[in-house]
């Protein structure tokens, strides 16, 4: 039975007011799973600190006066804090909201509640993650299903780079405290965050600058490795000058890690089961959209056909 446009339309149409739906079934769950896990956030990421402070690094915590010590549990507070809030962000726009344009200021309306302005390093990786949200934002209400898959794929891209941001944070604000030992620049800091996002970086042309991670199961969100300068001092030049040998050693960084976060908290977990059951529905929605359309051009060009046809 051939079926005309009208009723494939129907039938897309049917798909779009469901996708309309399970667009604000997901702003819902996500809205109960970032309240969730920015409470669990702040909780672990002063917890690994903790940690650093008084099982990775002592004698360095010990070494400060007691001003700084009281600056440090300031700064990560702050930090703390702040990566609660900015998770709550990834959902600035209320549901009732979605669909209408954004303001033109509204990036720097999400700059401003990120506590920063647009000057310096650490406040220009601010500005580019309030750009981020305020572009994930401005979806309008999706009634087409790849179109909610694809801003359903940006939030969680979106979660994870936040969870990194905060990283970052802790870490350089420990760094510039003294907390981790002279050799451990900036840099190397850097470097070890990139390994542990993408270990295939780990050793290219021959130069080991990160060794494999060692690893710490009782402690998560903790990030454990071994730094390696090549034997062949002669391999490496950085500002024209040669790197020397030295011996092996390990560093400990701040590295919040979405899962260890999750398993943690059971309630953040069972709205992370809610959101999975939503993807499943999207998955089946996204499949009959596109067989539909495929559907409609196949109608509308056996339609094409008759009209025009005629047996002489």
């Amino acid at each position: 039975m051939v079926r005309s446009v009208e009723q494939i339309e129907k039938e897309i149409g049917a798909i779009s007011q469901a996708t309309k739906e399970l667009r604000a079934e997901f702003q819902r769950a996500y809205l109960k799973y970032l309240t969730a896990l920015g409470r669990s956030v702040r909780q672990q990421l002063i917890l690994a600190v903790y940690y650093t402070c008084t099982k990775a690094y002592p004698q360095s915590f010990v070494g400060m006066s007691l001003k700084q010590q009281q600056q440090l549990q300031e700064n990560i507070r702050k930090i703390a804090n702040e990566a609660q809030k900015n998770l709550q962000l990834l959902l600035d726009v209320a549901p009732e909201q979605v669909g209408t344009e954004q303001p033109e200021n509204h990036e720097a309306e999400i700059s401003e509640k990120l506590g920063v302005g647009t000057s310096g390093n650490n406040d220009a990786e601010i500005l580019k993650l309030a750009q981020k949200i305020n572009f994930v934002n401005q979806s309008s209400e999706q009634t087409n299903p790849q179109e909610l898959w694809q801003w359903q794929e940006k939030l969680e891209f979106l979660i994870i780079e936040t969870l990194e941001f905060t990283s970052r944070r802790a870490n350089l604000g420990l760094q510039q405290l003294g907390i981790f030992p002279k050799q451990v620049s900036e840099v190397l800091i850097e470097a070890a965050a990139k390994v542990a996002s993408y270990p295939e970086i780990n050793r290219q042309g021959g130069v080991a600058l990160v060794g494999e991670a060692l690893g710490t199961p009782s402690q998560p969100n903790i990030l454990n490795l071994t730094v390696e300068i090549p034997k062949d001092a002669e391999a490496v030049v950085t500002k024209g000058h040669l790197v020397k040998e030295e011996k092996p050693f390990n560093i400990i960084t701040i590295n919040l890690r979405l899962h260890e976060i999750e398993f943690a908290d059971s309630v953040a977990m069972a709205y992370r089961q809610e959101i999975r059951e939503l993807v499943s529905k999207l998955t089946v929605l996204k499949r009959d959209y596109h067989k539909k359309e495929q559907s409609l051009i196949i109608a509308k060009a056996e339609a094409a056909w008759r009209a025009i046809w005629f047996d002489e």
